[in-house]
């Protein structure tokens, strides 16, 4: 038996045993702390240059390769690439890369196959989600990645995917021999950094479409129901074919058809049973009638116009699906190709043919400054004829179509009206030289 003396020494002891190991533990939770301060201020940095460089870049290329060289100059960061989805290959290509890394990429596996234990890129990739590992040599055995990472020392890998307005512009993935992982802090960073990257990217393939002078025509073919339009045509039993499509506010679309066959009186009715169609509304012409339909889910024109690219024709009746893309002189036809085939199943390339045609989209540039409301009024009374002479419709009429007053359409007139003249006459007026 111990006496008390004895066992309040004990307790006493045990105590200070217990004070000195909290106190351990809080000196390694601080210093991890301070760590990860140093690596998301190093990040940081590092971030705020990529900024200027992404600011300053002429070309996707460009971009890319200094965003990856930049980051390898983080504390945390020892490798880094950018890759995009080949579906030709139904793989995923390397873009851009600096770091020790070159080693890794020449022997990993990026295919698209669905595997057990996938390279993170590929994963994000197909998921649209970030993705990565805190544990490398995890499983290393059973997962060929990790063991060629693990032989180039990496612990941890984080893959974000570049996706700005639906389009998939790729993923950044980031390798690093910290084995605890990237902390949630350094993973928001690089998030918001992707966020960067792809907005600048589809600026940069926009600039470029504008300046080219020359396009590529893909005709495409998607048979089933995988495209919306297709569904449409198949459950009217018509035939439609694209006239126009104006984006709208909130990510919507508004989409003119010019149909045939089917009962026409039926189809705005029967076209909003069918997912992704908010309201149809027929118009009537001298000739013919158009079906106006809101498309409230992604729309394919928009997807295209967003990475600079021109539906310029699209046909559909109950079995397939016809598409004829523009694609300006800048612009890969490969990712073109990658772009229609990651929106649909069962895609097929019909033809590619060189156009002499100037891809000229001035006027989409000058629709753009008009509220989506007001260029949607002019779509509509343009179509239905009521800038004709004389004129098929009146104010009214067109009023009547989206349930408001006469005065309320003539402002949005009168408003749209002074916007496209005074873009037109101040775009043109520095190009008349006065002559003696």
């Amino acid at each position: 038996m111990f006496d008390d003396w004895t066992a309040k020494l004990v307790e006493t002891l045990g105590a200070v045993t217990r004070s000195a190991l909290d106190y351990t533990e809080w000196e390694q939770e601080l210093r991890e702390q301070r760590q990860e301060l140093r690596e998301i201020n190093s990040l940081n940095q590092q971030i705020r240059d990529i900024t200027h460089t992404i600011v300053q870049a002429d070309s996707r290329v460009e971009l890319e390769q200094s965003v990856c060289e930049r980051l390898i100059g983080s504390d945390s960061i020892e490798f880094a690439w950018i890759g995009n989805v080949d579906l030709e290959n139904n793989a995923v290509t390397p873009r851009a890369q600096a770091g020790a890394g070159d080693t890794y990429l020449d022997n990993v596996s990026l295919t698209l196959d669905r595997n057990t234990d996938p390279e993170p890129s590929v994963q994000a990739l197909q998921s649209r989600d970030v993705c990565g590992s805190s544990d490398v040599p995890t499983n290393i055995q059973h997962s060929d990645w990790r063991r060629m990472a693990a032989e180039q020392g990496f612990r941890s890998v984080l893959s974000v995917p570049l996706v700005y307005r639906e389009a998939l512009y790729g993923t950044l993935t980031v390798y690093s021999q910290i084995k605890s992982g990237f902390p949630d802090a350094l993973e928001s960073v690089l998030q918001d950094l992707c966020n960067l990257i792809a907005h600048a990217t589809a600026a940069i393939e926009q600039r470029e479409a504008l300046q080219t002078t020359q396009t590529t025509e893909l005709e495409f073919e998607v048979r089933g129901e995988a495209a919306l339009f297709c569904r449409f045509a198949t459950v009217l039993d018509c035939e439609i074919e694209l006239e126009r499509i104006v984006p709208q506010k909130g990510g919507s679309t508004l989409a003119f058809f010019s149909v045939a066959d089917g009962t026409l009186e039926k189809l705005p009715e029967e076209a909003t049973r069918l997912d992704g169609i908010e309201k149809g509304h027929l118009i009537k012409r001298a000739n013919d009638t158009i079906i106006q339909l809101r498309i409230s889910e992604p729309c394919i024109a928009s997807i295209l116009s967003d990475r600079g690219l021109l539906l310029r024709r699209l046909f559909a009746d109950s079995t397939r699906c016809r598409l004829t893309v523009e694609v300006p002189k800048s612009f890969d036809p490969r990712q073109a190709v990658n772009i229609i085939m990651s929106q649909y199943e069962g895609v097929q390339l019909l033809a590619k043919q060189e156009s002499d045609t100037s891809f000229d989209p001035s006027l989409d540039t000058m629709l753009d400054t008009l509220t989506p409301r007001q260029r949607e009024v002019v779509e509509t009374a343009y179509r239905v004829g009521y800038f004709d002479s004389p004129r098929r419709v009146s104010g009214k009429d067109v009023a009547e179509m989206f349930d408001f007053s006469n005065s309320t359409f003539h402002e949005h007139i009168r408003k749209a009206e002074h916007k496209l003249f005074k873009n037109l006459i101040e775009d043109t007026s520095s190009s008349f030289v006065a002559e003696d």
